[in-house]
């Protein structure tokens, strides 16, 4: 053992030991510096999501409570400041051992802290440590300033001018350029010259052009500030004297000390009651229509199977679940946008909602659209939904939910040619474009369909060339099967995780799990 944990008391040099067990018992800071490696290509890829799940719903051992080091998710500071440096790490028992060198935040002149962390080869932190005065509760800031470190670290994208001689010679290194004195340049800007116009007179809205204006912003924004100082629109924000109260999430459900030393078994016996009012549920409804409100759309999916995990929860082994999948759904957080998919479908959507309004409000008597927020199931509330638009009119009866998808691949392809490709979830027959069953693009409408009681679904497809429209009914011996084994493995796997943290909890390596990388 080094010479900073022999003096450790023995309580604290106990669980010292106890932590550094998955290397073989080597304490990091007597591993000599020959062993480490700065190449950072070999370091497996930390993902905010690893970050959470240690610095927030890891439980101590001291308290057996949640961590719940939210201070510690703003040491993105040290790192940007440039505190954090010499991180090198070393490969021990499938483990990797990070160690860094950090600044302290007031004190320059004081010795430079030395935190380490254990990570997985999927980059989920196993344990860390640090020789603060705060380093003992396991979860300080200069700990998580190394884990910003590893996740913002970009060396698999080396810049061209990073290699020799790769980079173009700028345009005038063919001209040849003239030396001058300082005094004979020109540094004066080129004045363009405007043309003097006459502002025009803007006249005021008023009456049904008003109208149609207002509902054109409530229908884009509902909660738009001007909305709240007209009539008739200010009434929808008129105080009834009544708080809404959301449902307590699923996430932070009361979990007993003796319960995080459970077996599955045990745990699997426990029956939970989930029970939610329908007036919580429109309160998280009318939450998360505006969907800036992130945290609250969070903190109800938790714990919760919704629309976008429906399929792999059907799929998943209750015997070996996904770990990945047991904390996306029991602990999900605002993922990082993967580029360029992911970018290039968000920033579309609203060019493809827009096109979709247009064609549907000339061709359907009534047409009506609403912005959606999460629907929470009233038969099963661990069952959770969001879709893109919901929609009514007086021809096809009954409402209809609608989801936009802008795929990367109609970039360069045909909807024709997409649909011929492998990954494909479209299905070409009889010249009639049909979702395929097996796709989880199909699970996720069919979910909507089931947790907001709407008979069809409008799936879009945009690109900038071409614009479909499959209109989906509901499948309900679809449904039947699937949504039991949905219920199977939020009671068989979900449940026992909430409440007893089974699966994330450090206890036998050997436990059933397996990793899984989903899109």
């Amino acid at each position: 053992m080094s010479e900073y944990a022999q003096k450790l008391s023995s309580e604290m040099r106990l669980r010292y030991c106890d932590k550094v067990k998955c290397i073989g018992g080597i304490d990091p800071y007597t591993i000599t510096s020959i062993m480490f490696s700065e190449e950072k290509s070999t370091l497996p890829k930390v993902q905010i999501l690893d970050m959470m799940s240690y610095f927030v719903f890891t439980h101590s051992v001291y308290t057996t409570q949640q961590l719940k080091a939210l201070k510690s998710l703003e040491a993105h500071k040290y790192y940007t400041a440039g505190f954090v440096h010499s991180v090198k790490h070393v490969k021990i028992n499938n483990h990797f051992v990070v160690l860094a060198k950090v600044k302290h935040s007031q004190k320059f002149n004081e010795k430079e802290l030395l935190p380490w962390v254990i990570l997985l080869d999927d980059g989920s932190v196993k344990t860390a440590y640090c020789n603060c005065m705060a380093g003992l509760g396991e979860a300080c800031s200069h700990i998580a300033a190394t884990v910003f470190y590893l996740i913002f670290q970009k060396d698999n994208t080396v810049s061209c001018t990073d290699k020799l001689s790769t980079w173009k010679a700028p345009k005038t290194a063919s001209k040849k350029v003239e030396f001058k004195r300082v005094r004979d340049m020109d540094w004066s800007k080129n004045c363009v010259s405007y043309d003097a116009s006459i502002r025009k007179n803007i006249v005021p809205l008023k009456g049904p052009s008003l109208e149609a204006f207002l509902n054109k912003v409530q229908e884009v924004t509902p909660k738009a500030a001007i909305l709240r100082v007209i009539e008739p629109f200010s009434r929808q924000f008129a105080e009834t004297g009544k708080t809404a109260v959301l449902p307590k999430s699923l996430a932070n459900l009361v979990c007993q000390p003796d319960m995080l030393k459970m077996s599955l078994e045990d745990l699997r016996r426990i029956k939970m009651n989930f029970n939610t009012t329908k007036k919580q549920i429109d309160d998280v409804y009318d939450a998360t229509i505006d969907r800036s409100h992130f945290d609250i759309l969070y903190e109800q999916v938790a714990g919760r199977i919704s629309d976008s995990t429906f399929m792999w929860a059907c799929e998943d082994c209750v015997d070996k679940p996904s770990l990945t999948l047991v904390k996306t759904i029991s602990y999900p957080a605002k993922a990082f946008m993967k580029l360029p998919n992911a970018r290039y479908e968000f920033s579309r959507k609203e060019k493809a909602l827009a096109l979709y309004k247009q064609y549907y409000t000339e061709d359907h008597d009534n047409f009506k659209t609403y912005n959606p927020g999460l629907v929470i199931c009233l038969r099963h509330p661990y069952f959770a939904a969001l879709t893109d638009l919901l929609i009514t009119c007086d021809c096809c009866g009954g409402g209809g939910c609608v989801e936009i998808k802008c795929p990367y691949e109609l970039k360069t392809l045909s909807i024709k040619e997409f649909a011929k490709t492998n990954d494909s979830f479209l299905e070409l027959c009889d010249d009639n474009y049909n979702l395929k069953k097996s796709h989880k693009y199909y699970y996720q409408i069919q979910f909507q369909m089931y947790c907001m009681d709407m008979q069809y679904c409008d799936f879009v497809i945009w690109s900038k060339k071409e614009f479909l429209v499959i209109r989906t009914e509901i499948n309900r011996e679809f449904l039947e099967i699937n949504l039991l084994k949905a219920k199977t493995y939020h009671d068989q796997v979900i449940v026992p995780e909430l409440i007893g943290k089974y699966f994330t909890r450090e206890n036998d390596p050997n436990r059933p799990v397996k990793w899984t990388q989903y899109n």
